[in-house]
């Protein structure tokens, strides 16, 4: 009974670690945060090393603590996942622009775009890109729309769901995310 799940267990590890989510996991590191300006001086230190190649903020992180929330698009009542990120987020883990454009930080009108994915735009049954959708009752402009994700934990739900992902407030981010093309994992750790 112990070599048989010993066996499963090795078997799980490499699925997972080969498994294709839609976006990188490998040398990058979550660090919680209390504050705003703890990222700030956790990134500015970060950003100076040149074996880190990138950090970023977000608010949730890809595979857990991500929500249904309701939105109206044309008067019907849609309940796709909900990713709240910071500006560069999801281009630095590699997600994939389909079509569209990013998160801007030189755009003031961020706070009411949105970027969905392909399965919510099928959901829809159209073409979002410049569309209109209702969020906690605002009117948020479509302007991207990204390749589908696993958002949800590759153990308990490995599958991808219809989403929507708005730029979070960076005072409410909670995690700094970074990454290094030159670091293990284990290195990383290390340095955090």
């Amino acid at each position: 009974y112990n070599l048989f799940s010993l066996f499963i267990f090795i078997e799980n590890s490499i699925y997972q670690e080969e498994m294709d989510r839609g976006y990188a996991i490998q040398s990058t590191i979550n660090v919680p945060l209390s504050s705003s300006k703890q990222y700030d001086l956790l990134s500015n230190e970060l950003e100076k090393r040149p074996d880190i190649a990138f950090t970023s903020s977000t608010h949730q992180l890809i595979g857990f603590g991500i929500r249904n929330e309701s939105l109206v698009f044309e008067g019907v009542d849609i309940y796709p996942q909900r990713l709240q990120v910071g500006p560069n987020y999801l281009q630095d883990l590699g997600v994939s622009l389909a079509k569209g454009n990013w998160f801007t930080t030189t755009n003031a009108d961020t706070q009411s775009e949105v970027i969905v994915n392909q399965l919510f735009e099928k959901q829809a049954g159209q073409d979002l890109l410049h569309q209109t959708l209702s969020l906690a009752g605002r009117q948020m402009k479509v302007i991207g729309v990204v390749e589908d994700f696993n958002t949800g934990s590759i153990i308990l739900n490995n599958k991808k769901e219809p989403l929507v992902i708005t730029l979070g407030n960076k005072n409410a981010h909670k995690y700094l995310v970074a990454r290094s093309n030159s670091l293990s994992d284990t290195e990383l750790n290390l340095l955090m």
